[in-house]
């Protein structure tokens, strides 16, 4: 079997506006670029992501989706900040027979004032145990950056059980 490696990208745009009667501070946009390499077993990626800020008054919001995918496992930007958000993420992931081991690395400021917002490690190793069924464990740590945001330190490490069918 041949390993061929891949080139990934990706990139988004989306705005939110005030609609019939809303809130008129309801005025920002979303941005995300990214791109990696691929291959059968192994892939490395780095994406850019904004979720903007009408002047530091609203935040960019995903009220029906998760961000934990994107703005790190410690959910630390579960709702975006008045201030709005921009994050350098880098990822790499290997795979091996049944285990995979995926490394994520964020650093967060502010769209609005450019304030640090501090930077989180992610680490998931990950083990398919029999067909449909897969166990993980994963580890985040969240540092914070300028204190004025007022956002503590967080570490959180969990254990899930998958079934697929």
């Amino acid at each position: 079997m041949r390993d061929e490696t891949e080139l990934v990208y990706s990139g988004e745009l989306a705005q939110q506006r005030s609609y019939a009667g809303g809130d008129p501070l309801i005025r920002a946009d979303y941005r995300r670029l990214g791109a990696g390499l691929t291959a059968s077993s192994w892939y490395v990626r780095v994406d850019w992501e904004r979720l903007g800020s009408n002047s530091g008054q609203y935040g960019f919001q995903t009220p029906l989706g998760s961000t934990q995918l994107f703005t790190g496992r410690t959910d630390v930007f579960a709702t975006t900040p008045r201030i709005g958000l921009r994050d350098w993420r880098g990822t790499i992931g290997y795979s091996v027979s049944k285990a995979g081991l995926s490394i994520a690395f964020h650093r967060f400021r502010s769209d609005w004032s450019d304030t640090d917002l501090g930077h989180e490690v992610d680490v998931g190793v990950s083990w398919r145990f029999m067909p449909g069924l897969s166990a993980t464990l994963e580890y985040a740590d969240y540092r914070a950056g300028d204190a004025t945001a007022g956002i503590p330190d967080t570490r959180k490490i969990w254990a899930t059980l998958s079934y697929a069918y």
